[in-house]
């Protein structure tokens, strides 16, 4: 049985209350869970495995790859308490000095499985006003220790040491021309979102919402290579497990340009998670996904980008000069000075050249000369019935 076959009626039985046939057993193995350990960690779902081997009554004769799969559950289940408290610190901080703000992705979704440290995360995103950025920055590093890491245009990044913990601090969902149609929707996402209960400055996103919302986010991985396995388990959990109106979710991803791949994903964790057949089309997407990891593959990334630039040299001469919206994402101090855009774009090729970036530039390049015009042509087969292209 293929490793990506049985990992996902593992990660199934891990979450939710279900078993693994006898078929699924009987191949189940040292050799078959170093496989799937191996395919399961870069997906972020390692930590299930432990749970479902005892579930299951699954014995394994090597014990130091056993120990190795309880620790990774026992991780998980530290993150989770670790972040869960710094979420909570860092509203009652926000509250506390009269910022306006939501928890996103994670924080929230998390919430919505059957135990909250099955959803493992890396960092907690919050959301607020742009003129309240430096004020949050100041109240997160003066009350809670954190540190400041770096600035981009959509977002302030900070860090505590001690609890190697990363707070992203977002006053933009999502930048600007990434996806679709999404940019007026997700202009002003306040419009769509009310003070938590007890609350004054703590709000959370509506329902329907922040189901556009987790969409968009997943449709701007994936064309940037890959959005991982999790984002389509979470959207199992938040369209099974959350209270929204789907007509008014559904008339939003039209309006977004998003409803077909919305369609696709809705598929997808329906196949994985509730036993939905698969077609041809599922499981090209699968095989895309799986691929690609948590956040995609250059190769991936590479290949969707050919196709939307409309040719391998286009491609090319898009990774030499980059457009402004693009660049202010790396200098954000050409959002109040546009005229600098020649000079930052001369400084981001000597950062190329003098900071490690050349390697990596020129195997993009490389694998830009040599997708294949099979790859290219199903890439864009795929996207054209995505709405993606």
């Amino acid at each position: 049985m293929n490793t990506s076959n049985i990992l996902m009626p593992i990660i199934k039985a891990g979450i939710l209350d279900s078993c693994l046939s006898d078929a699924q057993k009987n191949v189940i193995d040292d050799d078959k869970i170093i496989e799937i350990y191996k395919l399961a960690k870069p997906h972020d779902f390692a930590h299930l495995l432990y749970g479902v081997l005892k579930k299951e009554n699954i014995s394994l004769r090597n014990e130091l790859l056993l120990k190795e799969i309880k620790k990774a559950q026992s991780i998980a289940i530290y993150r989770y308490s670790m972040l869960s408290f710094e979420a909570t610190q860092l509203s009652a901080t926000l509250e506390k000095h009269g910022i306006k703000h939501m928890l996103l992705k994670g924080a929230v979704i998390r919430e919505h499985y059957p135990n909250p440290w099955m959803r493992t995360s890396c960092d907690i995103d919050v959301l607020l006003d742009e003129e309240d950025a430096g004020r949050a920055k100041e109240a997160l590093i003066d009350d809670c220790s954190y540190i400041f890491h770096e600035k981009t245009s959509h977002d302030i990044a900070l860090y505590n040491a001690n609890k190697h913990v990363h707070i992203e601090l977002h006053y933009k969902l999502i930048e600007k021309n990434r996806v679709a149609k999404i940019d007026d929707i997700l202009e002003n996402p306040w419009e769509n979102a009310s003070a938590k209960n007890g609350c004054e400055f703590t709000y959370e996103m509506s329902p329907e919402m922040f189901y556009f919302y987790h969409i968009a986010h997943m449709a701007k991985h994936f064309q940037d290579g890959g959005c991982g396995i999790k984002p389509i388990i979470d959207l199992w959990m938040i369209h099974n497990r959350t209270p929204y109106n789907e007509k008014t979710s559904n008339a939003l991803l039209e309006k977004g340009g998003l409803l077909p791949f919305a369609n696709a994903m809705r598929k997808l964790s329906r196949i994985w998670l509730d036993g939905e057949d698969y077609d041809d089309f599922s499981r090209e997407l699968e095989k895309y996904i799986i691929d690609g990891g948590v956040y995609g593959t250059l190769e991936n990334k590479v290949a969707v980008h050919q196709i939307k630039k409309g040719s391998k040299f286009k491609y090319a001469l898009s990774k030499i000069f980059l457009k402004y919206e693009q660049l202010r994402f790396h200098y954000p101090v050409l959002n109040k000075h546009k005229w600098l855009f020649p000079f930052c774009q001369v400084r981001r090729w000597f950062k190329l050249l003098f900071r490690g970036g050349v390697r990596r530039s020129i195997h993009e390049l490389e694998l830009n000369k040599n997708v294949s015009s099979e790859r290219s042509a199903k890439t864009a087969e795929m996207l054209t019935k995505l709405a993606l292209d």
